[in-house]
């Protein structure tokens, strides 16, 4: 670009001094560490949840900063989200011996350490974690959460209260203790003392909104359902909208005031309509809407410029695929190759199985992706048609199980069935027994995060009564609270055809599966598998719903067929140059298929300040810029926020900024960025 090197040259002048001036002032401090270029991408990764990314990262960190506490803290930290309990607790413990002048950082490895031991169900050892943080005076509040998940554990209720009544006694102002409190009264089933406990706690925290949505749980198990709404509601206007689709469900009354209020939020914060859009989108999943859904997740996608669009994208093949529209569900799939996560592989893995085609492969690439969340991995290999395949799944799961590793109920549920599979009926039955005392439906509260789950699933529990096969008051009890659940329609009435199935009632299951179908039900190439299943093989209303399935996976492309278009640019390496203008600043913009995020280089962001492109105001903080207006080849961006790096490229943009246009990708060969917009 025309001056770009006279830029460059009066930018690192005018950097020199400031970078000078800052190194010095890291050099007294001993904060150099912090703007280590790893130790910053391990933070992104970490606060996108992709811990294992994240450890690859801190890793590379400590070998140059080997003496700093605070990053082989982060690297234990991450390792124990990673489920590697040993390597991390090998990092905290370099990190416990390091801070021996700074006990916040002391306290914050030894809770992780606590947490790593308590999943290695070294009890005593995860206490005295607890005990030296509660002696530091650092975190208490965590350390009692800690000491309770131990107690938890070890099937210790008095303990346990002793433990939420003490964070209570010493933070009687913060909803955590109060929140444990009241849900482990109503998991002994004390659902008065609970609502007890709730009224004191909105009292005592002013009405917080996980408090009310805590008394919303007793007030709806007590059947006050008016006073349940009504804090739903409350607690939902304050800003907890993570529950606003679960009590949804209760009336059709509360369903619409929450849609009018979604419509309103999403007018009067332009802002914050993505998470709206997927909030709306939730709200018509759970009411099995999929095409509404569908709709939400698109208008969500349009408006997010960041990688969480993805996940966005991810969820509509879901929706598509719930509407039985199997091509289209493919074909997007396939657009979305810019990120080779555990999340797509998930998706390719069903839509695989779903066609017929083996999946084993694609589980192994999982396993090593996951790096520890076995459950995952074995939900997903259980699939493939090599029995070595499944074999590993149990073998993974057998390892889920006995560190905790997901939730117990569904992991033993899915045992009895892989155990069924493999012809072990007597091990599958002793596990569908052990499942069913575990999973949802039978476990009373589960805690407010879960609600939608105590409120609609039911499936699990089912499945488990299938596998055990005999009529039993549990199981026609359980079915009965299938049948009227709005939510998770598809999976309950799937369920219910397998218990009904495995009773030998052929005709009744026929029918249920017809109606799961129907619901949104589509992976009947495990269902043909399904060993629950075996007795409808030469039913004839079950051979015709797998025809009725086949010819959906024959529909024509015709109507998925991309528009294509493209602009020139320059190819280096697997990167796209264009030419480009932040906020009127002409400059090179690169696009980087691999990229997480928006980034400008120090040198340009600079620059822009010194020029009054970039006012003071434009800073979200001192690593992050929000870019009013972003030009690459012939688009325009606005309002992208952006993270200063030190870069060579001025401006990298990922695929996710680019959602909106639709999906992008390099033509090496043509020297073209070609955006695909498929019309569904």
């Amino acid at each position: 670009m025309k001056s770009i090197t006279t830029r460059v040259i009066a930018a690192g002048l005018l950097a020199l001094t400031a970078t000078a001036a800052a190194t010095a002032q890291s050099k007294m401090t001993g904060n150099e560490w912090y703007d280590d270029i790893d130790y910053q991408e391990g933070r992104k990764f970490s606060d996108c949840c992709m811990y294992d990314s994240a450890a690859i990262y801190f890793e590379r960190a400590t070998a140059r900063h080997s003496k700093r506490a605070e990053i082989h803290n982060w690297l234990g930290w991450s390792l124990w989200r990673s489920s590697e309990y040993e390597r991390a607790i090998t990092s905290l413990d370099k990190a416990i011996s390091l801070a021996k002048k700074d006990p916040e950082i002391k306290a914050s490895a030894l809770l992780s350490r606590g947490y790593c031991l308590k999943n290695l169900k070294k009890y005593k050892e995860a206490q005295e974690c607890a005990n030296q943080i509660i002696s530091l005076g650092q975190g208490s509040e965590k350390a009692y959460e800690l000491l309770a998940s131990i107690h938890v554990a070890q099937k210790m209720p008095d303990e346990t209260m002793n433990d939420y009544e003490q964070m209570v006694k010493n933070y009687p102002n913060s909803s955590v203790g109060h929140e444990y409190k009241i849900e482990f009264l109503a998991a002994l089933g004390r659902d008065a003392e609970a609502l007890e406990a709730a009224n004191t706690a909105a009292k005592a925290t002013q009405d917080d909104s996980r408090i009310l949505a805590a008394r919303a749980m007793c007030n709806y198990k007590l059947d006050n359902k008016a006073d349940a709404v009504a804090d739903i509601l409350t607690s939902w206007d304050k800003g907890d909208s993570d529950l606003a689709p679960a009590l949804a469900i209760i009336n059709n009354k509360c369903g619409t005031r929450m849609r009018f209020m979604l419509k309103s939020k999403i007018n009067r914060a332009p802002g914050q309509a993505p998470q709206w859009h997927n909030l709306q989108a939730t709200l018509h999943i759970m009411n099995g809407e999929h095409a509404k859904a569908y709709a939400s997740l698109r208008e969500s996608v349009k408006e997010c410029s960041t990688y969480r669009g993805l996940y966005g994208l991810l969820r509509s093949t879901s929706m598509l695929l719930a509407q039985h529209k199997y091509c289209q569900a493919e074909a997007l799939l396939r657009q979305i190759t810019t990120l080779d996560s555990a999340y797509t592989l998930d998706k390719r893995i069903h839509i695989k199985s779903n066609k017929g085609e083996d999946v084993t492969a694609e589980t192994e690439r999982l396993l090593v992706k996951e790096q520890g969340s076995r459950y995952r991995y074995s939900n997903q290999a259980m699939r493939s048609r090599d029995p070595e395949t499944v074999r590993r799944a149990l073998d993974a799961l057998n390892a889920a199980i006995k560190c905790g590793d997901g939730d117990m109920g569904t992991m033993l549920i899915h045992q009895a069935i892989i155990y069924e599979e493999l012809g072990e009926h007597d091990k599958a039955v002793e596990s569908a027994r052990k499942g069913c005392n575990r999973v949802y439906g039978n476990r009373g509260y589960m805690g407010v995060d879960e609600l939608a789950d105590y409120l609609d699933l039911n499936y699990h529990e089912l499945l488990g009564n299938a596998v055990i096969g005999t009529e039993s008051k549990a199981s026609e009890d359980c079915f009965a609270r299938a049948m009227k659940t709005k939510g998770y329609r598809d999976l309950n009435l799937y369920a219910a055809a397998a218990l009904r199935a495995r009773q030998g009632k052929t005709d009744e299951a026929a029918a249920l599966l017809d109606s799961a179908w129907s619901a949104g039900y589509w992976n009947i190439s495990w269902m043909e598998r399904d060993p629950l299943m075996d007795s409808m093989r030469d039913n004839a209303k079950y051979k015709e719903l797998l025809a009725r399935n086949a010819a959906a996976w024959e529909c024509e492309f015709a109507d998925t067929a991309a528009i294509e278009t493209s602009m020139p640019c320059d190819i280096v390496y697997d990167k796209a140059k264009l030419e480009g203008s932040a906020n009127g600043l002409k400059m090179d913009v690169y696009f980087n298929p691999r990229a997480l995020w928006v980034s400008i280089s120090k040198i340009e962001a600079d620059f822009m300040t010194k020029n009054g492109k970039l006012a003071y105001s434009d800073y979200v903080d001192r690593d992050n810029v929000i870019i009013k207006e972003l030009t690459l080849g012939n688009l325009t961006l606005t309002d992208i926020q952006a993270t200063i790096t030190e870069q060579d490229e001025p401006v990298i943009v990922p695929p996710y900024a680019l959602l909106r246009e639709g999906f992008p990708s390099i033509d090496k060969k043509g020297k073209r960025l070609v955006i695909n917009t498929l019309p569904f």
